[in-house]
């Protein structure tokens, strides 16, 4: 396989290997496209645009003006660009310099406000997912960079053709392929870009590297310099796929049942959220059981852990050994701070994780249910399926004898408002089936026995602002079926693990 392709006749026909080696454009209906002016992403604009209409797909081109000198211009010629091919176009413009924090570079800064912006696109825009420029010098300037500072695996396998930053699905189609390639490829067909003052200063350290010392160690040592790299990259990238995957089925041995994520179908994801596998607050773990594990699968299993819950900023390889070298001794319990807001605990002899005090334990906003598919709320997935209320009662009712939660709930009764999911609310009453009048939210979980610290992450389905239904709750009886064949939604809810009680049938 070219993994470095420099020729301009291969760039065509390599980017619709890519997308199709990678399933790139899986579940994608609307698209955005990051564009700074530059030959990458032009050449990712020009070479994209094409297939989005073949496979119809809507195309957004997005920019990001950092408000440093020129970008202005660059604005405008992409919005240009976007005009003569017919693409909506949408920037957003910030300051990084007044982002700069001590200590940080400013392409770092860049970065990062890059990404704020683009997620907030995203979330304007409905998105499935954002394309990026990221080429075959990238992966290597990447593994090199990452080499220096002493990386894991994880690290030196470099870009992923496809991967979530945040909320932001992130989709690079053109890690085959040089710079040089794609500049080649523009030349030829006479499309002119504009050139980034940065990529000519070399207190950047990937431009230093790309300027003077790849150069160095071409002429030095190996022509093929770069081409090893990317084929490095391509090695670590395997084995570290395999390693997640294997970590994951470990992971889940220790999540309670009722939290373990099973697709209801192969309906896409929304794309302002992550599917998580379980809900890894709720997990575990026995040290007994991570001690039998190989050293690089333990360390694995708990930066997974640590990602899951939000806390890729403390997966660093010096905290993940300070953990495990506590797990080694004969202490059975012991805390270990890991930010401000989070802690690992050691409980009885099993590890668990706890978030403590306002912003990690703030439950998610509030976010509107789809008619037909997944979405995922803090530590939740809730799927929806449009039925005819017999098969949605019967289908509830045998989740709910699984030990599961779900609820069938006659459309009609919306009137046209859309359902939406919230956490509870002081002063929140529910009208629930079987009963006259209406109980406070917290009666009910407080009955229910909800443990106190999940009732808060616990989601409330509303419409407007009456409670149709929450986890461990029977259904409001202004939303409960009242006929056989009457439209209705089946919604389940998994994630957290609630005490198993008796409920009524679910319509």
């Amino acid at each position: 396989m070219n993994l470095y392709c420099t020729e301009s006749e291969q760039v065509e026909t390599l980017v619709r290997e890519e997308i199709e080696r990678n399933d790139l454009l899986r579940d994608i209906h609307r698209l955005g496209i990051a564009v700074s002016g530059g030959a990458d992403s032009l050449a990712l604009l020009l070479l994209l645009h094409p297939i989005c209409v073949e496979r119809q797909i809507a195309p957004v081109v997005l920019m990001v003006d950092h408000g440093r000198e020129g970008e202005a211009d660059a604005c405008a010629f992409v919005a240009s660009v976007a005009e003569r091919l017919g693409v909506p176009f949408f920037t957003r413009k910030g300051d990084v310099n007044a982002q700069l924090h001590p200590g940080e570079s400013i392409e770092l800064a860049a970065r990062n406000l890059r990404m704020v912006f683009l997620q907030e696109l995203v979330e304007e825009n409905r998105l499935d997912a954002v394309a990026t420029g990221h080429h075959a010098d990238d992966v290597a300037e990447t593994v090199f960079l990452r080499l220096c500072r002493g990386s894991g695996v994880s690290g030196l396998a470099g870009l992923r053709a496809r991967s979530q930053n945040g909320y932001v699905t992130v989709v690079r189609p053109l890690l085959r392929i040089s710079h040089a390639a794609l500049c080649e490829w523009l030349r030829k067909r006479r499309e002119r870009w504009i050139e980034d003052p940065d990529n000519q200063d070399e207190s950047s350290r990937r431009v230093l590297l790309r300027r003077r010392i790849f150069p160095f160690l071409t002429e030095s040592f190996d022509d093929s310099l770069l081409q090893h790299l990317c084929r490095t990259a391509e090695f670590l990238r395997e084995e570290d796929e395999w390693m997640v995957r294997e970590a994951r089925r470990q992971l889940a041995r220790f999540a309670p049942p009722s939290s373990l994520v099973t697709p209801a179908s192969s309906l896409s994801v929304p794309h302002q959220s992550l599917v998580p596998r379980h809900s890894s607050l709720l997990i575990s773990i026995p040290l007994c059981a991570l001690r039998d594990m190989a050293l690089p699968l333990r360390r694995r299993l708990l930066r997974e852990w640590l990602f899951d819950c939000q806390l890729g900023d403390c997966t660093g390889w010096e905290m993940i050994d300070r953990i495990l070298e506590q797990c080694e001794t004969e202490d059975k319990n012991w805390v270990i701070s890991l930010t401000q807001n989070a802690r690992i605990l050691c409980r009885d002899g099993s590890l668990r994780l706890e978030l403590e005090g306002k912003g990690r334990n703030e439950a998610p906003s509030v976010v509107e249910l789809p008619q037909e598919g997944d979405l995922v709320w803090g530590a939740w997935t809730l799927t929806v399926r449009s039925l005819f209320a017999q098969e949605a009662r019967r289908e509830a009712d045998q989740i709910q004898r699984n030990g599961g939660f779900a609820a069938a709930i006659a459309q009609c009764a919306c009137n046209g408002e859309p359902l939406r999911v919230r956490s509870r609310r002081p002063g929140d009453r529910i009208e629930l089936t079987g009963l006259d009048g209406s109980r406070k939210v917290q009666d009910v979980m407080t009955d229910a026995k909800i443990p106190r610290e999940l009732r808060d992450q616990l989601p409330l389905v509303v419409c407007g602002e009456t409670v149709v239904w929450f986890p461990g709750s029977r259904i409001s009886r202004s939303f409960a079926l009242t006929d056989e064949v009457q439209p209705a939604w089946l919604l389940q809810a998994v994630g957290c693990s609630l005490p198993r009680r008796t409920l009524p049938p679910a319509g």
